[in-house]
């Protein structure tokens, strides 16, 4: 399990025993968990979200970036280019004469 895992897990478990600690974590997450860990925690965002009875609420990472080709790449790509320009182009920038 990650660090984060454990770490999310331990204060779920002490706000669910400690009801002094679960009103601290509600009404200010920032300072509690910087007391609980003897740290700052920087320009990060704490936020803490209460279930209600029936209710699932599910945290989801970041989004991975993009690995989608634009459209002219694609354009590039399609017509058997390999995204540096022309051949003509790409070897006059290196300094060779393949083209003539």
């Amino acid at each position: 399990m990650s660090e984060r895992f454990d770490l999310e897990s331990q204060v779920r478990q002490r706000a669910q025993r400690d009801p002094d600690f679960r009103v601290r974590l509600i009404e200010d997450p920032r300072a509690t968990l910087e007391d609980l860990l003897g740290i700052e925690l920087g320009e990060v965002t704490v936020r803490v979200v209460e279930e209600d009875p029936g209710e699932v609420v599910v945290v989801l990472p970041p989004a991975a970036p993009s690995t989608d080709l634009t459209d002219a790449e694609l354009a590039g790509v399609a017509a058997g280019g390999t995204g540096w320009g022309s051949c003509e182009d790409t070897c006059q920038n290196r300094g060779c004469n393949l083209t003539g």
